[in-house]
């Protein structure tokens, strides 16, 4: 999901979409949005539409002007940081700064090897901690996370959606924002 956050409306909306979620029984949940992936499914398999293949970096040069870019990505469950991971193009190939968050030590060495030749900045920085949403503001704090930070991926196979709240509630204000829904 990507969202535009350019105004504090906007992420009060997103926060009281995401406690209505919460507050959905998974049956619910799932019973609409299989009706909504049905329908696409349909329409990809009949040919009667492609999907496009949408980067973090094309949402920021359609949505966001240059002059409000921070190149700043933070990465919340970055695994590697590059294997099938939709924010290391923003580290790669634009030189962003950026917050790695992976809570499984064992990346930590694959983290280092992947994004050291990247880090040539000094902005690029890697966290082995299992980030739970009682410490999100303390630990953006310490890691000098931007409040308007352009991008925010977050996929921790957890409470992905409580992780965004306690950002949002902190007065982070990701211009895209790309998160994994569960349905519990």
């Amino acid at each position: 999901l990507a969202y535009r956050l350019g105004n504090t409306t906007m992420a009060n909306w997103l926060v009281a979409d995401i406690r209505k979620r919460e507050a959905m029984s998974a049956m619910s949940w799932w019973q609409d949005h299989l009706l909504l992936l049905d329908a696409a499914e349909y329409r990809v398999s009949m040919g009667l539409y492609r999907l496009p293949l949408i980067t973090f970096s094309f949402l920021l040069e359609v949505l966001v002007p240059n002059e409000k870019l921070t190149h700043f990505a933070l990465n919340v469950g970055g695994g590697d940081g590059k294997t099938h991971d939709p924010v290391f193009p923003l580290f790669s190939h634009h030189a962003y700064g950026g917050l790695v968050i992976e809570a499984n030590e064992r990346f930590r060495s694959h983290l280092i090897k992947n994004l050291a030749p990247l880090n040539t900045t000094g902005r690029l920085q890697i966290c082995i901690k299992h980030l739970h949403p009682s410490i999100v503001a303390t630990l953006f704090q310490q890691y000098l996370v931007p409040q308007d930070l352009d991008v925010m991926k977050i996929d921790i196979d957890s409470f992905d959606a409580a992780i965004l709240r306690s950002t949002l509630e902190a007065g982070y204000r990701p211009k895209v924002i790309a998160v994994e829904i569960n349905s519990d």
